[in-house]
């Protein structure tokens, strides 16, 4: 084996080692003595390939945020298809992602919602390649449909990402702890409740909330003379 192909081994072992410890511990402060034991990796080794923890951590946070925005480019968005499906396909795979990764989904919660300003003005770069990634993807939804919008999109992907920050992130982290109690049927009811929510929030961004109609329901004011 070549020395470059083993180097890159070593460290993806230590990555993935450092990954399911911060989400065993729902803390980005580990342990490297509790690293290296647990995983039969020597410190000279994991000193070899990493400066300190914090590099560990900022290298194991790009891992992720690669691997997610790739899979977000990798959605397929078809012209030939409704909106409403592309859209509902998007948030279903969205969720399919996180399932599928919920050891990376801890990391980057813990990250996003650290309180720690400095901590998190490190991750800075990394957020704005997972917000482009999602925009992006968003905004190429939208113009495969060729829809008339009556709001810019830097204002629609403002609402979305707020959307996303305050409702998906919060509820996808409830399907990721049922998941790690072993409680799949009803991480599985989550997940089906979560793609209803955004379902409807789809039908609110496309029909609107207000009817063309007048509201027959409001009875008329009472004479008060």
């Amino acid at each position: 084996m070549k020395r470059e192909e083993k180097n890159k081994i070593s460290t993806q072992q230590i990555k993935d080692a450092a990954i399911r410890l911060f989400a065993k511990h729902n803390s980005t402060d580990i342990s490297v003595n509790e690293l290296c034991r647990d995983n039969n990796i020597s410190k000279g080794k994991f000193y070899h390939y990493f400066a300190s923890k914090d590099d560990l951590l900022m290298v194991c946070a790009s891992y992720v945020i690669d691997d997610v925005c790739a899979d977000i480019e990798a959605v397929a968005v078809s012209p030939q298809r409704p909106l409403e499906e592309n859209l509902r396909n998007y948030y279903a795979s969205r969720i399919s992602y996180w399932v599928a990764h919920t050891d990376y989904f801890v990391l980057i919660s813990l990250i996003l919602n650290s309180r720690d300003y400095e901590f998190k003005k490190r991750f800075r770069p990394l957020r704005a390649e997972f917000d482009a990634a999602l925009s992006g993807k968003t905004l190429e939804i939208l113009h495969a449909a060729n829809v008339k919008k009556n709001i810019s999109d830097s204002e629609l992907l403002e609402v979305m990402k707020l959307v996303y920050d305050n409702m998906f992130l919060t509820d996808m982290a409830k399907i990721v702890d049922a998941l790690h109690a072993g409680d799949t049927a009803h991480a599985q009811k989550l997940c089906n409740d979560l793609l209803g929510l955004y379902t409807r929030l789809i039908n609110v961004m496309l029909y609107g909330i207000l009817s063309d109609k007048p509201d027959n329901t409001t009875p008329p004011p009472r004479n008060l003379a």
